[in-house]
């Protein structure tokens, strides 16, 4: 992963990838993807829930990434 400008996103998306990385099918690959393409401080807006999350962005994703807050 290459790097982000913001450390606690950097921090979140690797304790993610992680654990996730390895059962990822291709769907999630995709979705992923998608994720690593958005800003940071679009991710923590979706993250916290102050930002309605894009139809393009898998927000399951997001849903699991607020749980490794």
């Amino acid at each position: 992963m290459g790097r982000r400008s913001m450390l606690e996103m950097e921090t979140l998306l690797a304790r993610h990838l992680t654990s996730a990385l390895d059962s990822l099918d291709a769907a999630g690959c995709r979705a992923l993807e998608i994720l690593l393409q958005q800003t940071d401080n679009d991710l923590l807006d979706w993250i916290a829930g102050v930002a309605p999350i894009p139809p393009e962005v898998d927000a399951g994703l997001i849903q699991r990434l607020r749980g490794g807050r």
